[in-house]
């Protein structure tokens, strides 16, 4: 049975509920997970393992790359998905904050700001696909 990582989101909006920093890191990187990896089984091309991270996200903001993407997320238009491009490196740089920068304060609302982004591009791709 293969894992639903949508469920990774709602673990941090569990997580955020425990009202320390902790908890709003791992929620983060949680939320960032979650719409990663879903965002990869649509793409499902790399050229290589090295920085998959950086390969989706320059997917998303190359109008050059729209067309071979565009058979898997079809009904998600242009600007969604340069949208999806700009939220994808901007969740990233919160997520390595949240995993790797220990002088980087991580409050509350920050988590709830990354899971309500998160959640934006889930409903964008919903909506493509119904």
């Amino acid at each position: 049975m293969q894992f639903n990582w949508r469920e990774y989101l709602s673990l941090s909006k569990e997580l955020i509920q425990n009202k320390n920093e902790a908890s709003y890191r791992s929620a983060i990187s949680r939320a960032y997970y979650s719409i990663f990896n879903v965002l990869c089984l649509y793409i499902n091309r790399f050229q290589s393992r090295r920085d998959k991270h950086k390969q989706l996200i320059d997917i998303f903001q190359s109008e050059d790359e729209w067309h071979r993407i565009s058979n898997t997320l079809d009904g998600v238009d242009d600007d969604d998905l340069l949208h999806i491009g700009f939220e994808m490196r901007h969740l990233r740089s919160m997520r390595n904050k949240a995993d790797y920068d220990n002088n980087y304060s991580i409050t509350e609302r920050t988590a709830q700001e990354v899971c309500e982004k998160v959640e934006n591009i889930f409903e964008i791709i919903d909506e493509a696909q119904e």
